[in-house]
């Protein structure tokens, strides 16, 4: 009773329906064979691996000892000994009576001698075979015990009995082949992985479930593929449906986003940061960006550049733009007219134009044209990615109204001209006919016409 006791315990997750049945000695089976198609590792005889028929004639028989072929993969290692019991209700393994214990000495053909078991006379009766198995991690996964059908009516095998001329109908017999389930062959793979990306395990033993205990660190399908998801650790479990199972910790690299300026100067300086510790910099473009061992980015010459911070084989990437310092806005300020347009151009290219008042003038930002809006002066600037802005004032006069006033005047005669629009300069087209001063004042000089 102990060492039934103790074996509930160990199978008691996968093979306690079966113990069960053994236990209250009720189990049916239908017909001959093997009633499951595999057996855990552990398991003490409560499993029938095999099992057939002897319908006997009117004289008494008394088997004194059994033979049993078997094939397969299995090794003597994994089987401590196997059980023949005898039932005459029929397919009942769960009312038999041992009949005999065979101990495992190799593979191959199983014996034992020595047995007085008088048959039923004029009967059926039904034998069934069990086993002990040994314990996980002893017998081994995936090995095979296969008991070779009795295929031949008109013999005494697989039983030796006492009396030289047994009489019987034959056998009802089928083959029967069981797998054992043990300790999955250990796991093959990588045990780390980057945050975002994936690793693919395997185990020689097939047909089992993957799972991870941290599926927020990692997942995997039912194929072995890992797929990282955060930092941390998770263990992958290989299980087989006796729950044993081969693990392996994975360890998720998943360093923390990049952090700091992504703009600056040729020749300007700015710092980076991660707060995961001990990684290393490194710039894809050396040419554009340098970086240091503290993650300090010196801008080299204009253009992008790749930041990657690396930790354990696992990188954060970050994009720097470098600016080459604009040149000098090319030509003298300008001076225009509200409505009228001019461009302005600087050397260095790549840059951003900007007005510091769309009021008095807007400025296309890729361009340079600028459009006099309203009377006044505005900074017009010119910027490159991170550097300091070149500027440039631009002045926008107001559009004159039409002048007011007499248009003729006689002779050397004097007339005042206005205009409502202040600060406009007087000017003759013709001074040999007519002047005029600062203030709008006419004088005719002869009697042709002149324009204002």
């Amino acid at each position: 009773m102990k060492k039934i006791y103790f074996l509930s315990i160990v199978c008691s997750l996968v093979c306690f329906a079966n113990f069960s049945s053994f236990a209250a000695r009720t189990a049916a089976l239908n017909g001959g064979g093997n009633s499951v198609a595999t057996i855990c590792a552990g398991n003490n005889n409560t499993q029938v691996l095999y099992s057939f028929n002897v319908a006997y004639g009117s004289s008494a028989q008394t088997i004194s000892g059994i033979t049993l072929n078997t094939t397969g993969t299995w090794a003597a290692s994994d089987v401590i000994n196997f059980k023949v019991w005898r039932n005459t209700a029929a397919n009942n393994f769960g009312t038999a009576t041992l009949l005999a214990t065979i101990t495992v000495s190799g593979t191959g053909t199983q014996t034992v001698s020595g047995l007085s078991y008088g048959v039923t006379t004029g009967g059926t009766t039904y034998f069934f075979v069990t086993a002990q198995i040994a314990a996980a991690g002893t017998a081994v996964d995936g090995h095979t015990i296969i008991f070779n059908a009795i295929s031949t009516s008109g013999t005494a095998a697989p039983f030796t009995y006492s009396t030289s001329s047994p009489t019987y109908s034959g056998f009802t017999t089928a083959s029967g082949s069981q797998t054992i389930l043990s300790n999955p062959l250990p796991i093959a793979g990588a045990s780390s992985v980057c945050g975002g990306s994936s690793i693919t395990l395997s185990d020689a033993s097939v047909g089992y479930t993957w799972s991870s205990s941290n599926t927020s660190t990692a997942t995997i399908s039912t194929s072995g593929v890992v797929s990282g998801i955060a930092a941390g650790t998770t263990t992958i479990s290989y299980t087989n449906s006796c729950t044993f199972a081969a693990t392996k910790t994975i360890t998720v690299n998943a360093p923390a986003a990049i952090t700091g300026t992504s703009s600056l100067c040729a020749g300007a300086i700015v710092s980076l940061s991660d707060i995961t510790s001990g990684g290393t910099w490194s710039s894809v473009s050396t040419g554009i960006a340098t970086i240091d061992g503290s993650g300090n980015v010196t801008g080299v010459s204009g253009g992008t550049s790749l930041i990657s911070y690396t930790v354990s084989g696992c990188a954060s990437t970050y994009l720097v733009s470098v600016g080459a310092a604009p040149a000098a806005i090319s030509g003298t300020p300008p001076t225009l007219c509200v409505g009228y347009t001019t461009t302005l151009t600087d050397a260095t290219s790549g840059g951003v134009w900007t007005s510091g008042n769309t009021s008095i003038a807007t400025v296309g930002s890729t361009t340079g044209l600028v459009t006099g809006v309203g009377a006044g002066s505005t900074l017009i600037s010119y910027t490159t990615a991170g550097c300091n802005p070149v500027t440039m004032s631009v002045t926008i006069n107001p559009s004159p109204t039409a002048i007011s006033g007499t248009s003729f005047v006689c002779g050397t005669g004097t007339v005042t001209l206005s205009d409502a629009t202040a600060g406009g300069i007087w000017s003759s087209s013709n001074t040999s006919i007519a002047t005029v001063s600062s203030t709008g004042f006419v004088t005719g000089v002869s009697s042709i016409s002149a324009t204002f």
